[in-house]
């Protein structure tokens, strides 16, 4: 990635471990939800990735992401990269089937 995310830290993550002081694999997380345009003004917004969801998963599956995501909306951070780990963080621990990260 061009964050410079090493593929250990995402396969890692994939796998539930969140390393806290890997500042590149938080700002991987950052340009993704930022793709998303799922981040703005340092908050979570879903406007976006509500329709991308539904158009891109299965109803049920999209429905049950979706509730993850909304549960862990208000979720903070210092700046982008670190309020996108913070949710990501936050949607492996509530439901990890819910938890895709490209």
């Amino acid at each position: 990635p061009k964050s410079g995310a090493s593929k250990e830290a995402l396969a890692k993550m994939n796998e539930g471990e969140f390393d806290d002081e890997d500042r590149k694999l938080k700002c991987y997380l950052g340009c993704v939800m930022g793709m998303m345009q799922a981040v703005k003004g340092n908050k979570i917004s879903l406007t976006m990735v509500r329709g991308q969801i539904t158009k891109m998963l299965q109803p049920e599956f999209g429905q049950k992401i979706l509730t993850t995501f909304e549960s862990c909306q208000d979720v903070e951070g210092t700046d982008n990269c670190d309020l996108a780990y913070n949710f990501a963080k936050c949607i492996y621990e509530k439901d990890k089937e819910a938890f895709i990260v490209p």
